[in-house]
C-alpha cells in the first residue's frame, strides 16, 4: 500500500510539438475510435468498478458516482 507508481506518458518521444507528431496522434486516435467504438460509448468493461469514473486519476470510488 505504500508504493507510488509513476507513468510518464511519451517521455521518450516528447510532446506533440511537430506537425508529424500531431498527424500521427490524430491517426492513432481515429484508429482507436474505429476499432473500439463500444468502449468509447459504454466505458471499458474491464475497468475496476471500485475506482472513480468521473476523474482520470483512478482514485477509489467513494460514492455511487459513475455507475
Amino acid at each position: 500500500p505504500d508504493v507510488m507508481l509513476y507513468h510518464h506518458e511519451s517521455s521518450s518521444r516528447g510532446g506533440e510539438d511537430t506537425l508529424q507528431k500531431k498527424e500521427r496522434f490524430l491517426r492513432e486516435a481515429a484508429l482507436f475510435e474505429q476499432r473500439w467504438p463500444d468502449i468509447l460509448k459504454n466505458g471499458d468493461p474491464c475497468y475496476n468498478i471500485n475506482l472513480t469514473r468521473t476523474r482520470g486519476n483512478c482514485l477509489p470510488r467513494v460514492s455511487r458516482e459513475g455507475v
